[in-house]
């Protein structure tokens, strides 16, 4: 696993984990209108805010 993607839903901000040798090297936190800079998927160029809103709506995170 190169990064792991982890999503704050109260806040709407996501947390980034890269790793190298098995290990976090670094972590980036950010807030819902950021583009996302992704190591894995470098031509990614969308916010979590486009992520999550749905047709307006947020995502209904706690009903999963």
């Amino acid at each position: 696993v190169r990064e792991c993607w982890l999503v704050h839903a109260e806040e709407i901000e996501l947390s980034i984990l890269r790793f190298m040798n098995q290990r976090v090297a670094e972590q980036v936190r950010l807030r819902r209108d950021e583009p996302i800079r992704s190591a894995a998927l470098p031509e990614f160029t969308v916010t979590l805010e486009e992520i999550v809103l749905n047709g307006g709506q947020r995502f209904p995170f706690r009903g999963v």
